[in-house]
């Protein structure tokens, strides 16, 4: 199997994911990135954070990868920046969380903490089920499969230079 259709339906995924519920808030509707960006002005735009707008690229780059693989145009390194740039931009907010909630990840990590047992993780899994929306897990799913489908997944066969035989 080659690259293309892979890339294809993930970057795919990742740009739908725009457009689908990210979480599930207890106060109010879910949060969705395509409706807040509903009524964002131009001078909004130009006042985000570059983590923000890095954010939004994600999306474009992966809808262009969807559509360029579509049309035959599929390098590896676009592959793997279209799945590396929302896995970086997803650890970016996760320590910046831990951090803002006083937790610091090398404390944490020295801290010693047991790992959970398999009750806690189910706990914790029936908690994020609910919380979470498929569009935070097309993302992440999509980009983490991205990145793995870019380093494993053979890309076209080398075509032989004119005069020599074909490569195996």
């Amino acid at each position: 199997m080659f690259l293309r259709p892979f890339a294809a339906l993930l970057a795919a995924a990742i740009a739908l994911s725009f457009f689908l519920p990210w979480i599930y808030l207890p106060f109010g509707g879910p949060l969705v990135p395509s409706e807040l960006m509903r009524n964002v002005t131009d001078d909004m735009v130009r006042e985000m954070p570059p983590v923000i707008v890095l954010f939004l690229f994600s999306f474009v780059l992966a809808g262009g990868l969807a559509l360029s693989s579509l049309w035959g145009w599929c390098p590896k390194v676009a592959v793997f920046l279209t799945g590396a740039l929302p896995l970086g931009l997803v650890t970016y907010a996760v320590l910046g969380g831990l951090r803002g909630l006083g937790l610091d990840p090398e404390m944490i990590r020295r801290s010693n903490i047991p790992a959970p047992s398999g009750e806690e993780l189910h706990q914790i899994y029936l908690l994020l089920k609910e919380i979470l929306g498929m569009g935070l897990v097309l993302y992440v799913g999509g980009a983490l499969l991205l990145v793995l489908v870019a380093l494993v997944v053979p890309g076209k066969p080398a075509a032989a230079a004119p005069g020599l035989p074909p490569q195996a």
